[in-house]
């Protein structure tokens, strides 16, 4: 019998998601099943999670490259369980979250795109989930799959940008056009109106990481009197984010 593919599309209310960075971890756990339950309770638009993979090739969810001081690819799933048994799999965060809140996938490494894909594509709308990358290369694997085949169905794909530097030249908008993804994903000291503006003239949405301060999140959260390219707010502070959307919301 075939998967049921399922939407997370309920038509916001507002132009501007707000993303609970590796969940809602203020009571919980980052990256683990009970953080990712605690930002649909709250009422977050979506979840950011980070995707690695165990030695035996099983994708899960965990921000940092090593446990324990080991690499994390080099530990089998069984080994990484019992080290840390609130890690869980990506199959299984499908299983309990999927279709219940948009998710925003980073892939942190290379290697396993085509397998990412293969799951989500069973179980997920594309316009259930993006994916993002700070790796060039994951990002160009992806949008290759994607349009490999008119059965594979176009998620959106985002380069992830660090923080600006006093060295930064250009701009990544360029960049990320050439890339050919879908939306860039850039760090908010990035944030300005001159940048917004082009972003807006180059047609480029962005997500923006990772905003806890009240001022930037009201920066970014305002009623626009036109339409804005920031359409995600990544953040630690979900339920702060969502006061302040609701508050200037209501103030327009």
């Amino acid at each position: 019998m075939a998967t049921e593919i399922v939407s997370t599309s309920p038509a916001y209310r507002f132009p501007t998601r707000i993303v609970a960075h590796r969940g809602d971890h203020t009571h919980a756990e980052e990256n683990t099943l009970a953080a990712f339950a605690a930002a649909i309770e709250g009422g977050a638009d979506g979840i950011e999670l980070d995707v690695r993979r165990s030695r035996d090739g099983i994708p899960l969810i965990f921000h940092d490259a090593e446990l324990e001081g080991q690499p994390l690819a080099a530990l089998t799933w069984a080994e990484i369980r019992a080290r840390k048994p609130t890690i869980p799999t990506l199959e299984e965060v499908l299983l309990q979250v999927g279709g219940k809140i948009a998710l925003d996938l980073e892939l942190k490494e290379a290697g396993y795109e085509e397998q990412v894909l293969a799951l989500i594509s069973k179980q997920l709308s594309p316009d259930a989930c993006v994916l993002t990358s700070f790796l060039p290369q994951v990002v160009g694997r992806l949008k290759e799959l994607l349009h490999r085949g008119s059965s594979a169905p176009p998620f959106q794909v985002g380069l992830l940008v660090e923080a600006q530097s006093e060295e930064e030249k250009g701009s990544p908008l360029a960049y990320c056009r050439e890339l050919g993804a879908d939306f860039l994903a850039p760090h908010y000291s990035w944030l300005n109106l001159p940048f917004l503006a082009a972003a807006a003239q180059a047609r480029i949405p962005l997500y923006v990481w990772t905003v806890n301060d009240p001022e930037i999140m009201a920066f970014c959260l305002r009623p626009p009197v036109e339409e804005l390219p920031v359409q995600g707010l990544i953040t630690d502070r979900p339920q702060l984010a969502l006061q302040i959307r609701a508050q200037l919301w209501a103030a327009s």
